[in-house]
């Protein structure tokens, strides 16, 4: 029963981390270790895609993809295994594959399995204009340099976050996203010309296919401002010749003042006289006739705005010639905060059954003054769901968050100076991630870390050459090791030759201190191959060298005797290349040299100062052993090859006991041995004949005139019988 238990978790975790992915186990044969078979198809078309790179990082190896979509690796122990997949012209995908036992008793039975793993087409495009509402003109105008995050939803995809600037028109452009993805584009909390702005939500957008661009408009940024309050009014005591009077915390807003607020009485609009006293705080409020109708309750509502653009909702009802005929309200009690989720639950107990409905006020830790959140219509509630993510302090360590909530009638609110308030701190991460470790991956950066002790996380990435004056964000993961969706010459400039990292644990609430994490530096400084080796192999010359640090790809250079400079042979990122000798030489070449020259994204070792190694290169030495034979009908010649020399076949020579010269035979073989019948090369009456074997190369043959010979007899002999 444990087993089945098993087998259907990591079934279940295959299916989360692999997306649209299917997972088949196969197999039931008795064994110890799985194939783990992958078809890689286009997502889209549905078509095989081959020469994808499947990478493991666990161990480093690497496989391609064949014609049809496959690749196998054979022979892998239990466990889970994490692979990504890659190609020029798609987004790279992680995956995540688990071989499992299936054993019953002491029989291991571990199933071999398949993953069917989609490929998404990078090339779609998601772009937008952001606007602000300045505060001195009251103009919507471009937002330049707000940072603009757009996040896919397809947490198989890597990057699965990007953050990209707006220009001087307030535009941006993401460019090269995976097709078929869902994403979310959001922007943080800035700050422009002092003020503070945020988005109003988050939007969703699916980039469906390749080449498309999907235009969001216009998304306007909303200013966050500080809170004020109504101090005090006079509105308990009004008598027919009273100015009404409303005293805040901040300066308000002229225009405001003069256009929102509305008097009525019984539904019907009251013409009344409304100014602003001197420092800008009070309200104050005279009938136009003069005085206020005895014993009529008026009405007065609109919306008042601070000079800093927040703003405060006014309704009141006074009552001329006495106290208000209804009382307002008292406070509430046992006022609670708990977190639940992305909300803040509050929840209090009712006292005062006059409460008709509640404000509800918010003030953080950055704040002066509370500022009104929202408003129960309805006296009967007890509890209400918060969004705190806009409240947050950018930028903090941690936010504290103050509520009150002040129940109201038609005569207002309960005094605000006797609430009880209620606070919450949000706090960000403050652990940080352990034994960061970069390397180049190819021409990519390759980090792993540690995870906190305690605590669960994602974590986000930063990036900083020497040429940036500050880290920037490059991407977000929730596993321990990241692999940069670019080269790494993208994020470099001009003249840089190293990028630090640094990754910081994240939360909704916030993330860990950036200035407190600790970062890995991946330099690019590349130094000279050395221990280069040449040396003939076969028809080929082979070449090998000692690995460099930080080289990516090794350049394979040559130069013959008859050419003046080095010339560029191939590209290799293993430590050895062979090239045949007949492709870079001449038959008049009596050498040829070899450089190798490392690289990276951003630098290559020098030419000049490289290590040379040289082959010489001449017509092969004599051949040794040759013998000679009669076997039937036919003449057998043997020998042995030159030692240590570079042959790619031979010439045999014949003389007859008749003739003074050698003559070229129509032969030629290419091993140690030839037969041929007897009767090709002797002449009349001949009873022997000489034979010599030449070894011959690209570059010619050995001597004729020094070379062995073998007297071959060719008569028979008689039978004494």
């Amino acid at each position: 029963m444990l087993k089945r238990i098993i087998l259907y978790a990591a079934c279940a975790t295959m299916f989360i981390a692999c997306g649209d992915d299917s997972i088949i186990n196969v197999n039931d044969e008795a064994k110890e270790q799985a194939n783990i078979s992958f078809l890689v198809l286009d997502s889209y078309t549905g078509e095989a895609v081959d020469s994808v790179t499947i990478y493991r990082p666990k161990d480093s190896k690497s496989n391609l993809t064949d014609s049809l979509g496959y690749s196998i690796w054979k022979k892998n122990n239990i466990g889970n295994y994490v692979f990504e997949l890659s190609k020029e012209g798609y987004a790279t995908v992680r995956t995540l594959v688990n071989v499992v036992e299936q054993g019953l008793g002491d029989v291991a039975r571990v199933p071999d399995v398949t993953a069917t793993v989609p490929m998404y087409k990078l090339g779609a495009e998601v772009s937008g204009t952001v606007l602000y509402t300045d505060k001195e003109t009251g103009n919507k105008v471009p937002a330049e340099g707000v940072t603009v995050i757009i996040t896919n939803q397809n947490t198989s995809i890597i990057p699965n976050e990007i953050s990209v600037e707006t220009d001087e028109d307030g535009n941006y452009t993401f460019s090269e996203l995976p097709e078929g993805s869902n994403f979310i584009i959001s922007i943080p909390q800035t700050t422009i010309n002092e003020y503070k702005y945020v988005a109003a939500s988050k939007i969703s957008v699916q980039a469906n296919r390749a080449g498309a661009t999907v235009d969001l408009g216009v998304q306007n940024l909303n200013l966050i401002s500080d809170a004020f309050t109504l101090v005090n009014s006079n509105l308990d005591e009004i008598d027919t010749n009273t100015t009404v009077t409303f005293s805040y915390s901040a300066v308000l807003d002229k225009d405001s003042v003069l256009k929102n607020i509305r008097v009525s009485k019984s539904g019907n609009s009251v013409l009344t006289n409304v100014s602003l006293s001197t420092d800008g705080k009070t309200i104050n409020i005279k009938p136009f006739s003069g005085r206020w109708e005895d014993n009529e309750v008026y009405t007065i509502s609109g919306t008042v705005y601070s000079k800093n653009g927040s703003i405060i909702i006014l309704s009141k009802s006074f009552t001329v010639g006495g106290t208000t005929s209804t009382k307002k309200p008292g406070q509430i009690s046992n006022l609670d905060a708990e977190l639940s989720g992305s909300y803040l639950e509050l929840s209090w107990t009712r006292k005062d059954s006059l409460a008709t409905g509640y404000h509800i006020y918010y003030k953080t830790d950055s704040m002066s003054n509370y500022l009104l959140f929202s408003n129960l219509s309805s006296g009967t509630y007890t509890s209400t769901d918060i969004g705190y993510s806009s409240m947050l302090n950018n930028d903090a360590d941690s936010t504290k968050i103050s509520f009150i909530v002040l129940p109201y009638n038609i005569a207002g609110e309960a005094d605000p100076n006797n609430a009880k308030s209620i606070s919450y701190t949000f706090k960000a991460p403050t652990e940080q991630v352990t034994n960061l470790a970069v390397e180049l991956s190819g021409s990519y950066a390759y980090l792993t870390w540690e995870a906190p002790a305690t605590g669960t996380y994602n974590y986000r990435i930063y990036y900083k050459t020497p040429s940036m004056d500050e880290y920037a964000v490059l991407s977000t993961t929730p596993y321990t090791y990241y692999e940069t969706n670019y080269t790494v010459s993208n994020y470099l400039n001009t003249g840089d030759e190293s990028i630090s990292f640094k990754v910081v644990p994240y939360s909704t609430i916030g993330e860990s201190s950036l200035s407190k994490a600790a970062a890995a530096t991946l330099s690019l400084a590349i130094d000279e191959v050395a221990g280069v080796a040449a040396e003939i192999d076969g028809t080929n010359f082979r070449v090998s060298w000692n690995e460099v640090d930080n080289a990516s790809f090794y350049y394979v250079y040559y130069k013959t005797s008859s050419m003046s400079s080095y010339s560029l042979a191939s590209t290799t990122s293993i430590l050895s290349y062979t090239l045949g000798i007949s492709s870079y030489t001449n038959n008049d070449d009596t050498s040829i040299s070899f450089k190798i020259i490392p690289y990276n994204s951003v630098v290559e070792g020098s030419l000049a100062d490289a290590e040379e190694v040289t082959i010489p290169l001449s017509v092969p030495k004599q051949l040794t052993g040759l013998t000679g034979e009669v076997n039937g009908e036919l003449i057998e010649l043997s020998w042995d090859a030159p030692v240590n020399d570079y042959v790619v076949g031979y010439y045999v020579y014949y003389k007859s006991s008749a003739t003074t010269t050698y003559t070229l035979t129509t032969l030629d073989p290419t091993s140690n041995s030839i037969s041929f019948d007897k009767t090709l090369y002797p002449e009349s009456a001949d009873t022997e004949i000489s034979f010599k074997v030449i070894p011959t190369n690209d570059f010619g043959m050995a001597s004729l005139e020094d070379a062995l010979e073998v007297i071959v007899p060719l008569e028979t002999a008689v039978d004494p019988q």
